[in-house]
């Protein structure tokens, strides 16, 4: 080896070494380096330094040589259909390239694996990230998106510059690992890729299986399975090589995988098999050795997950890639566009096409059908692999037999001799949970394999030797072609004999071993898993078939009975063989098969009885007897493959009916509309789940659909984290056309599980609302995502009452002042930020980069200091809507916001102040902005007492002509007639006036108020259209909410004490001390003491004050709640209070925002219910103020009563829970301690 190094040797010119490695054997020549295309000026030094390779190098590199020669030509074929025994096809003509994600599981996935390739069932949330199988070890060089600390399962660092040693490569069978496996060993081999790498030493657990109980040294393991190690006579190489250890099929193994093995590190040292394997993948045996394990998806946890450095996928062909297989495998471009279109137009095809084998089954059929001209193109799976089978046997005959059949649908005696034994082989290895099986269970079962494969057609295609490996094994080409000849096997036997096959006398059940056990052969081993199939039934007895003793069984009992045994399996494994076992009854099969006796008598009566019976279980109206999602869409099938289409287009009908109609949609049926939603090429410009006529379980199975809809609608549907997770795989699909999501009041959706779709490069959400959810610990991570991720931001963002916290004003000012702000429409109402946290928010507003045109901050902690800022964001910004309703800024706050006002530049239209403490001071500023030329065209100012001085202020704005005001909001003003004389005063004097809309409810305008106001609604010379005056009188002129006083009157209960007017409680039974739990919030908490008081309010605004001490809850309850109602409940529980929101009946939702509470003591609270508007507010009064604590928002559709919840007091004098309800108004402050103090007394 030589080492050479170029410079230039002028002093004047920078020295630019050059330097290059080169390696050539003895006696070869090789010119090197190579310089073209230079300019050089000056001398050139040249030094070179020769190694001479040492005799380990020389014996690494021959062995290496040697290695990558007998890999080569044991790899660059590959066996597919008949290319067979002297007829292989080259590797490199046939492969595509397969689609191989990186990223993280999330478990174990225990469906049948031909669901997990449907997108209808896809659960992983994690981001498709592509690599190529010959870069797997390889770090990433680029940077990955930085992500909120807040979720575990993403890193947030930037450029990954880990060392990548172990990889476990997963997929479902036949996707294509084991050819990945082979396109990386055939590229290095042919010195392609991975050159760093020394020797790759492929180890089969298939083949390890044989040599479990053996004891070996590393060193003599890997010379017992590659004869080219001779050469290494002792461990000393070892070290001096990369090496590449490939473990191929982890699921067949039989190892026990106890990586509490005793730590081995020497390669000479004998130990088990499980000992080597376990300090291998540690990296205790050989630490700089690379390790590439494969799996199919459910035996992934057999190896510690901190072991693995990096998960891969095999996902298959992409739309592109199973397009070049086509067009790769069918030469004639014609006839392989004619496959494509069919494949794409049969949605159950397009998908199992993501499988490589599928797409070799399916081109067979096709490319014989199409070139013969057959009219019918088979769109059941039953007779696609029914056409296979006989194209395949028929294509044997001729190719390799000389003998072409006259009646191609004709099989042969030798032919139906062996699918009858390949049948009962198939479902009986599957009873056992085994697809590979030895050439002694072939002749167990009377199949010779030297003298069956000649003189049979059927059995090389349907059955496939192993090449890779040393010891001869066989499975099917793909598991569901098991599961068809299983099937066919249990079909036949009920034809011939009469019997059920599925029913059989056996001492025991099979062997429980894991779905996805490659091997039967140690019967000591298994999964924890249930067995593949253990849906079938079983009865104790021989081992023979069951007759059924006193009535003939018919066709319907055998499919009837199947169908019960797959609804019974919980991950789906006997699907695909229900379909298969019902589509070999109808017509178009059986004439496909006419030369086996399959039809039975009254056929026809039998499948319509199994059509009624699985309509039937699909139209189940109670939801907890309902199938799953998965085994509802496999009952749909069902009825496709038994060509009952009826259905579906029932079905279809409810996407353009409205809720009410009749009957109502069943679960099951939900589950099947979103199917067929998902089945559809068209997109549905809107998914609305409460226009459905269903049950909460019915519409969490709508929520799939979300994939194939522009608008999602799902704003109080009982969703939880599954239908979440739902939706953000449905965000993470680059195809995507959701733009609008509505996901408000679903208490129980966990918003962490939609991050990883907001934070998706293909999210495109123009709109999204998650208001009325609990964001108190992941609000910072949505916001992050929605407004900070890879991806365009929303235009409209809606997170009112979602409590969350000061984290999310960082990231809104960020938000904000970036380049890339999109946000048009803004509701943070209602949450946890601090007045410290507003200020921030608001801050943002002035960023140039800020396009933001409605702001909606009800119920927020706004100061003076923050609405200068607002104030600084009028003169400047492009607000067009500002609320700031219950934000109590107070006429300080409003004199703030005048400047901005002002400002000719101000766009402001919409302005909210309902409910901010203001004054007669603050409408000398409001006038004034309307008689400028202020845009302002709606002022709401609802709850301010305001009262006729301040109104008779506004007035003067109104009258002024330039003023452009639409719509006023004075409900609840203190507004008497006088008010309202100046309001039509003011009116009448502008009649060009733009006031249209006028809200005088909850004052007191007296007649002639009425009167005045009345007469311009009338008069066609005004433009007022709509006038509120309703709900007036003398006690509406009261200061603040006590206008809206409700006096309650508590029932009278044996468990407590009532004072005699019915104004308060006290004294409760002896118990123990029990308080909300709030880790376990939904139970009913039996040692509370319920009051409920007798009036019922609906259609109003009512107003009451509670003082009490001890520990009690406030509630809110509609007539039937504890059934189907709801239940709003303020509780004051130790040192904290919380609210909850229950939703009664089989599930409940529940949303809770917790809030620290002052020393417990005697305290007042008010409640203000707006009965229309939906609302139920908490205050604390104190000394200090009124303080605002917390706001329900919800719809209320029946009267509803107040009620209090009592506990035990842990006061030190003893005192008890006790509840004093209000006085009128005029009284309650003069009565209230007096009262109080009476039944302390009176405890005492």
């Amino acid at each position: 080896m030589e080492e050479d190094s170029v410079t230039p040797a002028s002093s004047s010119l920078p020295h630019v070494p050059l330097q290059s490695s080169i390696t050539a054997q003895d006696n070869a020549a090789v010119i090197a380096p190579q310089l073209v295309g230079c300019h050089i000026k000056g001398n050139v030094n040249i030094t070179t330094e020769t190694h001479k390779p040492t005799a380990a190098s020389d014996i690494i590199f021959s062995v290496s040589k040697t290695l990558k020669s007998n890999l080569r030509e044991k790899f660059e074929i590959i066996f597919e259909g008949l290319a067979r025994r002297g007829n292989p096809t080259l590797f490199r003509e046939i492969y595509t390239e397969l689609f191989i994600t990186v990223g993280e599981t999330e478990g174990v996935n225990m469906e049948h694996e031909v669901w997990q390739i449907d997108p209808v069932f896809k659960t992983s949330t994690e981001q498709d990230m592509p690599i190529n199988c010959n870069e797997i070890f390889k770090p990433f060089n680029q940077q990955r998106p930085e992500r909120n600390p807040d979720d575990k399962k993403t890193h947030g660092t930037k450029n990954v510059e880990r060392k990548i040693r172990t990889v476990m490569t997963k997929g479902i069978a036949g996707i294509g690992k084991t050819v990945s496996v082979q396109k990386f060993i055939l590229d290095w081999a042919e010195e392609k890729a991975n050159q760093d790498i020394d020797l790759i030493f492929v180890l089969p657990f298939r083949e390890l299986n044989s040599i479990i109980n053996e004891k070996y040294s590393l060193h003599e393991l890997l010379r017992e399975f590659h004869l080219e190690l001779k050469e290494f006579q002792d461990d000393k190489y070892y070290d001096s090589c990369r090496i590449l250890f490939i473990f191929d099929g982890l699921d067949e193994s039989k190892l026990k995988f106890d990586f509490e093995n005793k730590r081995i590190s020497s390669v000479s040292k004998p130990a088990s098999l499980d000992e080597l394997m376990t300090n291998i993948i540690k990296g205790y045996l050989l630490p700089s050795a690379l390790v590439w394990i494969t799996s199919r998806p459910a035996a992934i946890d057999s190896i510690p997950a901190d072991l693995i450095q990096r998960m891969t996928e095999v996902r298959g062909f992409t739309d592109l890639q199973k397009e070049e297989y086509f067009r790769k495998r069918t030469s004639d471009k014609t006839l392989a566009d004619r496959i494509i279109s069919h494949v794409k137009d049969t949605r159950s095809l397009e998908i199992m096409c993501h499988i490589p084998i599928f797409c070799w089954i399916i081109a067979t059929v096709l490319e014989k059908m199409l070139i013969k001209g057959h009219g019918r193109i088979p769109s059941s799976l039953t007779e696609m692999y029914t056409r296979f089978l006989l194209i395949q046997t028929n294509e044997k005959k001729r190719k390799y037999l000389g003998r072409t059949e006259r009646d191609p649908l004709r099989l042969s005696d030798s032919d139906m001799e062996i699918i009858l034994k390949l049948g009962k082989l198939a479902f009986e290895k599957l009873q056992k949970s085994s697809i590979v099986f030895s050439e002694d269970d072939l002749r167990d079962y009377g199949i010779d394999v030297a003298e069956t494969s000649v003189r049979s057609g059927v059995f090389t295609e349907i059955v496939r030797e192993d090449p890779m490996f040393l010891k001869k094994n066989y499975s099917f080409v793909h598991l569901s072609f098991q599961e068809y000849l299983a099937a066919f096997f249990v079909h036949h036997t009920f034809a011939v004999e009469g019997i059920n096959a599925m029913q059989t006398r056996q001492d025991k059940p099979a062997a429980a071993h894991h779905a996805l056990h490659f091997s039967d052969e140690d019967e000591d081993f298994a999964y924890s898993e249930s067995s593949f199939y253990n849906g079938f039934e079983y009865n104790n007895g021989s081992d023979l078939p069951l007759k059924v003793p006193q009535q003939k069984l018919t066709l319907h009992d055998l499919q009837k009975n199947a169908v019960d045994n797959a609804l019974k399996s919980k991950n789906g494994h006997l699907d695909l063989f229900l379909r298969f076992l019902l589509g070999l009854s109808m017509e178009p099969n059986l004439q496909l098969l006419k030369s086996i006796p399959l039809k039975v008598e009254n056929m026809q009566k039998n499948i319509l009885q199994t059509v009624q019976y699985i309509k039937n279980m699909l139209g189940e109206k109670d939801d907890r007897k309902t199938p799953s999602s998965e085994r509802c869409i496999n009952l749909f099938q069902c009825l496709l493959e038994l060509d009952d289409h009826l259905m579906a287009e029932e079905i279809r009908r409810f996407l353009t009916i409205g809720k009410q109609t009749k009957p109502r949609l069943t679960a099951a049926q939900c589950s099947t509309l979103a199917y067929l939603v998902l089945m559809s090429k068209e997109i549905l410009e809107e998914l609305d789940l409460n226009k459905f006529n269903t049950s909460v379980e019915g519409r969490r199975r709508l929520v799939p659909a979300v994939r194939k809809c522009r608008r999602a609608l799902m704003a109080d549907c009982g969703l939880t984290e599954e239908c979440g997770k739902t939706v953000a795989i449905a965000l993470q699909d680059p195809d995507n056309p959701l733009r609008e999501l509505d996901l408000s009041r679903n208490f129980l959706l966990i918003q962490e599980s939609l991050n990883s779709g907001l934070n998706s490069p293909y999210c495109r959400l123009q709109n999204l609302n998650v208001s009325h959810t609990n964001l108190d610990k992941s609000g910072a991570s949505l916001l992050h995502a929605v407004l900070m991720g890879p991806h365009p931001q929303p235009h409209t963002l809606t997170l009112f009452s979602c409590c969350f916290k000061d984290d999310c004003a960082d990231i809104l000012l960020s938000a904000f002042q970036s380049s890339e702000c999109n946000l048009k429409e803004l509701d943070i109402g209602y949450n946890s930020l601090t007045l410290n946290g507003m200020k921030r928010v608001l801050q943002g507003l002035q960023s140039p980069s800020c396009y933001l045109q409605i702001l909606r901050l009800s119920g927020s902690q706004i100061s003076a200091e923050s609405c200068t800022y607002l104030s600084s964001a009028l003169k400047h910004s492009f607000l067009k809507e500002l609320i700031l309703d219950n934000c109590s800024i107070s006429d300080v706050g409003v004199k703030q916001l005048y400047p901005g006002l002002m400002s000719p530049h101000c766009q402001l239209q919409t302005l909210g102040l309902r409910q901010c403490n203001l004054s007669r001071k603050s409408c000398l500023y409001l006038a004034l902005t309307l008689a400028t030329y202020s845009v302002v065209k709606s002022l709401n100012l609802k709850d301010n007492d305001l009262q006729d001085s301040g109104v008779h202020l506004l007035a003067v704005g109104l009258k002024n002509p330039n003023c452009v005001l639409q719509k006023l909001g004075l409900s609840g003003c203190f507004i008497s007639s006088k008010g309202c004389f100046s309001l039509a005063s003011a009116l009448s004097l502008n009649p060009s006036s733009a006031l249209n809309d006028l809200d005088v409810s909850y004052n007191h305008p007296g007649q002639l108020g009425k009167k005045l106001l009345t007469d311009l609604l009338h008069d066609p010379c005004y433009k007022l259209q709509n006038l509120r005056l309703d709900h007036d009188g003398q006690s509406r002129l009261a200061n603040g909410l006590w206008k809206y006083y409700q006096e309650l009157n508590i029932n009278y209960t044996d468990d407590l004490i009532c004072s005699q007017d019915r104004k308060g409680i006290a004294c409760l039974p002896e118990f123990e001390d029990m308080y909300y739990d709030l880790e376990n919030i939904t139970n009913e908490q039996t040692n509370w003491v319920k009051a409920s008081c007798r009036e019922k309010l609906e259609g109003g605004r009512f107003y009451w004050e509670v003082q009490w001490t001890g520990f009690v809850c406030l509630a809110l309850k509609d007539g039937k709640a504890g059934i189907m109602g709801k239940s709003l409940k303020f509780i004051c529980n130790k040192d904290q209070y919380f609210a909850i929101h229950e939703e009664a009946g089989r599930m409940k939702k529940i949303y809770m925002c917790v809030y620290p509470r002052p020393k417990p003591g005697p305290e007042t609270f008010g409640v203000y219910l707006d009965y229309p508007e939906g609302t139920l507010s908490f205050y604390r009064i104190s000394s200090q103020g009124v303080n605002h604590l917390y706001t329900f928002h919800t719809t209320f559709n029946k009267p509803v009563i107040p009620e209090f919840h009592l506990n035990k007091s842990e006061m030190t004098d003893g005192v008890k829970s006790i509840i004093i309800g209000t006085q009128s108004p005029d009284s309650f402050h003069n009565t209230k301690a007096q009262l109080f103090q009476i039944m302390l007394r009176r405890e005492m």
